[in-house]
């Protein structure tokens, strides 16, 4: 490169990508560039949200503007920004490097991390249901004690994924370690809030506290960059370029899931005290923000998130108001999340080609009569996310607990949650807005089945 650069005329702008790896690993690889303001920065781009980090597509996009070429309709790519001030040379070498350890750790782990967790979901479910199933509360408080403490440890994993992220993890020398560590800690510190304040002396004190957390959490994430899902293993990678910035859709069930529950658990609280109304208005208020973040293409950008959480968070508020839940009304809340999703994309659309997002391009398929290849793929990713057999496990396993033993205690005889709904009737308001938005998130995303296993990892546990 330094020969090159010698017989180059002075001003001429260069720019240097690895464009493919040398084997099946997949790694970040480097993007160096010259031209007007790009000494002593990082190079970023629209595409990627980062401020060091690009797409391969960038680069074509800094080809054509470079020569004054107009960019083609369909092009996903963005010109290369020089962003964020960098380091020192050694330094920034250091820094990128272990972005690239943080991936290639994610990308070994993951595997590992959700065997793990299917498996002690599974076991959770059973012990659950043996729990519920056996004589009076006085006679299995043991069991019933460490069933809920269990259960807790477990509804307060997703969020300890991302908590780990407000530290460093990936500039030790055992990133692994220190990751797995790190996940542990947060579990611990978010039980022993949801344990040790005056909530836990009401029955959805606790798991409230949990779930809201969890929602708080993924909501200030978005606000200010979606920096703990990258990397995060309920999050996204860069390695596998599906996305770089938003909401992930195992984030969306996270968020969605643990939004539902907790104003669920808000609404049973102030139902007593404030009356129905403001117990229903929690629910709308807390719920519709969410939707926003998630949906907004400032933040979340997720396009099938919307259509899946409007029937959900309805459902929920009709049910805290004492309403019907009809299949027709469900059909008619589908189709509003539809109609609302598609107003983001057309305001999106409305933005210069090289500002707007996937909304914004789909609804411009949409228009040109182009969208169906688009709809075809995400319909195939879909499919063939049901013989993914690690998370396919949890569906069934959590599926069939919601059936047999949440939807219909009395009959699976699991008198200990008959007695829960009856002393907190908002506890199946909130079960079942997740429910909902578990099925037509599956549906409507190209995650498929991994959108309703997490929707259940985080709402069994928690019930």
């Amino acid at each position: 490169v330094a020969t090159v650069l010698t017989h180059l005329a002075p001003g001429t702008d260069v720019v240097v990508a690895g464009v493919a790896d040398q084997d099946r690993t997949p790694h970040l690889r480097l993007a160096l560039a010259t031209g007007p303001g790009t000494a002593g920065r990082y190079l970023g781009s629209d595409s990627t949200r980062r401020a060091n980090m690009v797409i391969l597509p960038d680069l074509t996009a800094t080809l054509l503007d470079s020569a004054g070429v107009p960019a083609p309709a369909g092009l996903i790519g963005t010109p290369l920004l020089p962003d964020a001030v960098r380091p020192a040379l050694a330094d920034s070498v250091a820094d990128l490097s272990s972005q690239d350890l943080a991936a290639q750790t994610h990308r070994r782990l993951l595997p590992r991390f959700f065997a793990g967790f299917v498996i002690s979901q599974i076991l959770l479910y059973a012990a659950a249901a043996l729990a519920l199933r056996h004589g009076s509360l006085r006679r299995r408080r043991r069991i019933l004690s460490a069933t809920r403490l269990t259960a807790l440890v477990a509804a307060a994993v997703p969020v300890s994924t991302y908590l780990v992220n407000l530290v460093p993890w990936w500039h030790t020398s055992r990133p692994a370690l220190w990751l797995v560590a790190g996940i542990a800690a947060g579990d611990a510190l978010v039980v022993g809030l949801a344990m040790c304040g005056p909530w836990r002396r009401h029955l959805l004190g606790p798991g409230t506290v949990i779930a809201a957390v969890t929602a708080t959490v993924l909501g200030t994430d978005l606000l200010t960059g979606s920096h703990l899902q990258l990397n995060s293993m309920m999050g996204y990678s860069p390695l596998v370029g599906g996305r770089y910035y938003g909401m992930g859709n195992i984030a969306f069930a996270v968020l969605a899931t643990s939004t539902l529950l907790a104003s669920a658990g808000i609404a049973q609280w102030l139902e007593p005290r404030a009356g129905r109304r403001a117990a229903v208005a929690a629910v709308l208020v807390m719920t519709l923000t969410a939707a926003l973040l998630d949906s907004w293409t400032a933040w979340g950008s997720d396009f099938g998130g919307l259509i899946a959480f409007v029937p959900g968070l309805a459902t929920t508020a009709l049910l805290v108001a004492g309403r019907r839940v009809s299949f027709l009304r469900l059909q008619l809340l589908r189709a509003t999340g539809m109609a609302l999703v598609l107003g983001v994309a057309w305001i999106d659309y409305l933005r210069p080609p090289s500002r707007q997002t996937h909304m914004g391009r789909f609804f411009g398929q949409l228009v040109e009569g182009d969208s169906l290849p688009w709809l075809e793929r995400k319909f195939a990713a879909m499919m063939h996310t049901f013989g993914n057999l690690t998370l396919l496990p949890v569906v069934v396993a959590g599926f069939l607990f919601v059936l047999l033993v949440l939807h219909r205690p009395g009959r699976a005889g699991a008198g200990g949650l008959q007695r829960a709904y009856e002393r907190a009737p908002m506890l199946r308001a909130g079960l079942s807005g997740a429910f909902v938005t578990a099925v037509v998130g599956g549906a409507v995303n190209d995650s498929g089945i991994a959108v309703p296993a997490l929707s259940l990892a985080v709402a069994v546990p928690l019930a």
